[in-house]
C-alpha cells in the first residue's frame, strides 16, 4: 500500500509511487532543479539526494568549499556510499579537495582537473585512500606531469592528457604495475611531428600492458597537406601494427562535458570505441 506523501494538496490525489517517479525524472533530466525539487518535502528529499549525491561536479573554489562544509553535516556513511562519480575541476584549495576524496570513499569515477603534483606533494603523508575503478585525468591534473603510483591497484579504466612533455618511459613502468588495467585513453592535440611522436608510445603500451582497448581522441585539425591523425592510426593499427585493440576517434568538444555526460547516463566515454574492438574482432575470427 503506498505510504502517505508530505507534499502540497496538488499532489494529494497522485499515487505516491508516480509522483516519486515524476520528481526523479525531473531532478535527472536538469540536474540543476534538483536541488530546488528536493525542498518541496520531507519525502522528495528522500527521493532526490540520492540522484544530487550521485554524480558531483565541482569547478569553482566557491562550489568545493560548499561541498566540503555540505558533507560534513552528513553521515560518513552517507557520502562515501551515494557519491558514486565524482569531478574535481577546481584548482583548490588542496585541503578542501583532499577532504572531499577523503569522504567520497565509494566513487567509481573520478575525473581529476587539479594538480596532481601538487596535491601528492602536500599530502604524500596521508594519501587519499579512495580505490576508483575509472579515472581521468584531465587538464591542469596532466599539464604538470602525473604519476602513476598515486593510482589505485584496482583501477580498470584511466584516460589521459598527453603532451611531449607529459610522458617518460617511467609512466610506461607504472602504468604496466595496475593489473586491473583494461582500457586506456589518450587525449593529444595533432600537429607536425605527431604521428614520429606517439607511434613509439602506442606501441610500447600495447607491447608491454595487456589492453582490452587503447583508446586515441585526437584533438584539432591537421596539419596542412596531411591526413587526419585519427585516419592514420587507424590504418596502421590494423595495417602494419595488426592490433584491432587500438583505436582512434575524434576528441569531444569538451572531455569534461563528456564525462559528466556519461556519469549522468548518457553515452559511455568507451562504448563506441568497445564496439569498434568488437567489430574488429568478429571480423577477424575464422
Amino acid at each position: 500500500m503506498a505510504s502517505s506523501l508530505d507534499a502540497p494538496h496538488v499532489f494529494h490525489g497522485f499515487p505516491v509511487e508516480l509522483v516519486r517517479d515524476i520528481f526523479e525524472y525531473a531532478a535527472s533530466s536538469k540536474p540543476s532543479s534538483a536541488c530546488a525539487l528536493s525542498l518541496v518535502c520531507t519525502s522528495s528529499r528522500s527521493w532526490i539526494e540520492p540522484i544530487l549525491y550521485g554524480t558531483v561536479v565541482i569547478e569553482s573554489a566557491r562550489a568545493l568549499k560548499a561541498f566540503a562544509a555540505t558533507i560534513t553535516t552528513k553521515p560518513s556513511e552517507f557520502v562515501a556510499l551515494r557519491v558514486k562519480h565524482l569531478g574535481i575541476f577546481a584548482t583548490g584549495p588542496l585541503p578542501a579537495i583532499h577532504s572531499v576524496l577523503s569522504a567520497c570513499q565509494g566513487v567509481t569515477s573520478l575525473a581529476c582537473g587539479f594538480s596532481l603534483p601538487s596535491y601528492a606533494k602536500q599530502y604524500q603523508a596521508s594519501p587519499c585512500a579512495m580505490v576508483p575503478r575509472e579515472q581521468h585525468l584531465l587538464s591542469l591534473s596532466c599539464s604538470e606531469g602525473w604519476d602513476p603510483t598515486l593510482l589505485g591497484t584496482s583501477l580498470t579504466h584511466l584516460r589521459i592528457h598527453l603532451t611531449a612533455g607529459s610522458w617518460d618511459p617511467s609512466r610506461l613502468n607504472g602504468l604496466s604495475r595496475l593489473p586491473s588495467l583494461s582500457h586506456l585513453a589518450i587525449v593529444y592535440r595533432q600537429g607536425d611531428g605527431s604521428l614520429a611522436f606517439l607511434l613509439p608510445i602506442l606501441h610500447e603500451i600495447l607491447s608491454n600492458i595487456p589492453l582490452h582497448l587503447l583508446l586515441l581522441q585526437v584533438m584539432g585539425r591537421p596539419p596542412r597537406g596531411q591526413l587526419d591523425l585519427t585516419q592514420r592510426i587507424n590504418h596502421i593499427a590494423l595495417e602494419e601494427l595488426e592490433d584491432i585493440r587500438l583505436i582512434a576517434e575524434p576528441a569531444p568538444f569538451s572531455t569534461v562535458r563528456q564525462w559528466e555526460d556519461a556519469a549522468r547516463g548518457g553515452s559511455g566515454v568507451w562504448s563506441s570505441a568497445d564496439t569498434e574492438v568488437a567489430r574488429r574482432q568478429a571480423g577477424s575470427a575464422p
